[in-house]
């Protein structure tokens, strides 16, 4: 897949290559629509698409070849994380939590438990948004920059990583974080646990799809979380696969 820039050069070339084609060869006009059609289509699912890196190079995984997973718990800290941070202590586990700034505030004890446990604090927007998508890049950053400093507040530490929300991105977060000088996070492991179905459906669809690199996406905002976390660390004993940080993972820090 193209990224954006490149898909406009194409866009460009394309319709150039038709128009002439309409004009010397009598084509129909209507032909013209066509790469702006490919175009959109691109747009929406680039944009849509995290691991695409259409707008913005992201993270999504690490080797391959490796037997090393990650797990990433976003939208938190909530009532619900404490729970997360007893089973995680209780098995070795150091996992990342990418926060919501806003949530940062209210349930900060929450967070600097994690933080003093070994586990790193993401960077999620500070008001994770439905519209965030269509958000200037001014008011991207200032989220990004807020959010921060509510975690150098706990960490005291510059935090590196952000993971747009809902996975979203175009230009205007590429800019963002561009200025705040940020690393996009996706993943290649989505669990879709926030929708409304038993753990064991849960478990199994990241299971069926887990392998060596993966960076697996749960959230901590929701109280099925606690029974499909238990049964997925009991499922992946069965397996060769071992969880590490994300940070030894991809070999890139969390914090500068």
């Amino acid at each position: 897949m193209l990224n954006h820039d490149l898909a406009k050069y194409v866009l460009g070339a394309t319709t150039m290559i038709i128009a002439g084609g309409c004009w010397l060869m009598g084509w129909n006009w209507l032909w013209c629509l066509l790469p702006f059609l490919v175009f959109l289509s691109n747009v929406i699912y680039g944009s849509f698409n995290i691991q695409a890196n259409y707008h913005i190079k992201s993270i999504n995984g690490g080797p391959k070849n490796s037997n090393k997973i990650a797990l990433t718990f976003d939208d938190g800290p909530s009532e619900f994380t404490p729970r997360i941070l007893d089973i995680l202590k209780e098995n070795g586990i150091q996992a990342t939590f990418f926060c919501i700034g806003s949530e940062l505030d209210s349930k900060k004890e929450i967070a600097v438990r994690a933080h003093l446990e070994g586990h790193v604090l993401g960077n999620h927007s500070y008001h994770h948004s439905k519209t965030f998508g269509f958000a200037s890049t001014k008011k991207v950053y200032e989220e990004i920059e807020q959010t921060n400093d509510e975690i150098r507040g706990i960490t005291n530490q510059n935090p590196r990583w952000f993971r747009p929300p809902y996975g979203v991105t175009n230009p205007n977060i590429k800019k963002a974080l561009t200025q705040s000088e940020m690393t996009s996070i996706g993943w290649n492991n989505r669990s879709l646990d926030t929708l409304k179905e038993v753990p064991e459906k849960v478990v199994q669809r990241v299971l069926g799809k887990l392998k060596g690199g993966d960076i697996v996406l749960f959230h901590d905002s929701h109280n099925r979380i606690r029974p499909i976390l238990e049964q997925f660390l009991k499922e992946l004993e069965k397996t060769e696969l071992k969880i590490v940080s994300l940070e030894e993972l991809i070999d890139e820090k969390a914090y500068s």
